[in-house]
């Protein structure tokens, strides 16, 4: 399920980003807006006076493999290391199930969805051959990422 536009959070309740919710709410801010690029956090006001900061909120491309040189799969996420997670626990049904494809073999970060859709659209239309290139120029190993993500 995806993070609704607008979150608001207290301590303890679940959603959005949780590196990213856990730096600010340990910190003393609260969440009270996000939209696709951005999560606007507020300082609790001491006489009435907000202030905002803004923070950039990653996305990333990711390529899912079931072995070396097997089935590939293209996809789009704000949090990797859940997403991937999803994947390899089977928590998603479809093709990566189907097909048992749990192994991150490449990732690439973006600063908006629009360019990581883009760049996912992209990748999807490439011949098979320049996809295992790509991959190949990045983890010529086929290594799973998910251990250096998820650490």
């Amino acid at each position: 399920m995806r993070d609704p536009w607008w979150l608001f959070l207290k301590p303890g309740i679940r959603g959005g980003n949780s590196r990213f919710r856990n730096l600010f709410l340990n910190n003393g801010y609260k969440l009270f807006k996000q939209n696709r690029n951005f999560r606007l956090a507020v300082i609790p006001a001491k006489a009435g006076i907000q202030k905002e900061i803004a923070v950039d909120k990653q996305f990333y491309v990711y390529i899912l493999a079931s072995k070396r040189n097997g089935t590939l799969y293209i996809g789009v996420t704000s949090d990797i290391v859940q997403r991937v997670f999803q994947h390899k626990n089977n928590m998603i049904e479809g093709f990566t199930k189907k097909y048992s494809v749990k192994i991150l073999v490449y990732y690439e970060v973006h600063e908006n969805v629009d360019s990581a859709i883009t760049r996912e659209k992209q990748l999807k239309k490439w011949r098979r051959e320049w996809k295992l290139r790509l991959i190949e120029e990045k983890n010529p190993h086929w290594n799973d990422l998910y251990n250096e993500i998820s650490h």
